[in-house]
């Protein structure tokens, strides 16, 4: 008989109050996720979104956030998005900007492409921030390969490598160069996900067995699945994310949407007492709130 695990959805827990000194307005969202790239807001965009372009990456970075420039056929073209976004320079309070003061830009790529090194080149070329691999299951020998190779000529390059949602998967992407993983199921959505394949963690313990090795290596995390809510951030946070991806940001709202989130997430640590993310981790507990199984 296969063995039997227990998992936890984001709406199986609360977090517990805690008696605190701290107001909204001394919580700081900041959050690292390479060396040059800190964000203020921890948020980031789906590079797989229709409306991902260069206005909603610099929208979001302008708002303390990443976003990715989705595939558009030839490298030119997607380089091109990349380098408008760069050609803006931060003037926000707030804003997510590269040592040279130009906002924050990541962009997809797709390791199958023959010329995938090549490809990368001409993004590094336009000063892209992080390179995303954004595939359903990362933990495939052809993937884990890919990685190797493109690590081997682009060490330097933040690459963000997902979807992963185990421990063991954790160390097979870190071990072959991911230095950001992201935790998801490769869908629009985890119901969609054990729909259509039968296979998957709830996102919470799927965050905590990454968070498990993630933090060994001094890698972050990404969450990419569940985010429903300013709840849902807050619980991604406390588990381990560094970040999160809103699926479902626009180029015309997407900072108002990021400020009313941002705003909500400061209220609810403000409610365990944490100054920052690091501290929400370090003071997080968790209660269930639901049964394992129905009664």
């Amino acid at each position: 008989m296969p063995g039997l695990r227990e998992g936890l959805f984001f709406d199986d827990v609360m977090l517990l109050p805690r008696r605190s000194e701290v107001t909204a307005s001394d919580v700081s969202l900041e959050s690292r996720l390479s060396i040059n790239v800190v964000l203020r807001s921890p948020f980031i965009t789906s590079a797989r979104q229709p409306a991902a372009d260069y206005r909603l990456a610099s929208t979001v970075a302008r708002a303390g956030g990443i976003g990715f420039i989705p595939l558009s056929g030839a490298v030119e073209d997607q380089a091109h998005e990349v380098r408008k976004v760069k050609e803006l320079m931060c003037k926000e309070d707030g804003a997510a900007c590269d040592p040279k003061g130009r906002p924050v830009v990541g962009a997809l790529v797709d390791l199958e492409r023959e010329d995938i090194l090549e490809y990368i080149g001409s993004l590094a070329e336009v000063w892209t921030d992080i390179i995303i691999v954004d595939v359903p299951h990362a933990d495939r020998t052809t993937i884990l390969r890919q990685i190797q190779a493109v690590k081997a000529e682009f060490d330097w390059l933040p690459l963000m490598v997902g979807n992963v949602q185990t421990r063991a998967g954790a160390k097979d992407v870190i071990d072959a160069g991911a230095d950001i993983v992201v935790v998801g199921s490769g869908f629009s959505s985890f119901a969609e996900a054990t729909e259509l394949s039968g296979v998957g963690v709830p996102e919470l313990s799927a965050l905590m067995e990454v968070e498990d090795v993630a933090s060994l290596y001094g890698r972050p995390i990404v969450c990419n699945m569940g985010v429903r809510s300013a709840a849902s951030v807050v619980k991604a946070l406390a588990a381990g994310a560094s970040a999160v991806v809103l699926n479902t940001l626009m180029p015309d709202t997407a900072s108002q949407v990021m400020a009313k989130v941002a705003a909500q997430v400061r209220e609810s640590l403000s409610y365990v007492g944490a100054r920052s993310i690091a501290e929400l981790r370090e003071k997080a507990e968790f209660i269930r709130i639901r049964p394992p199984y129905p009664v």
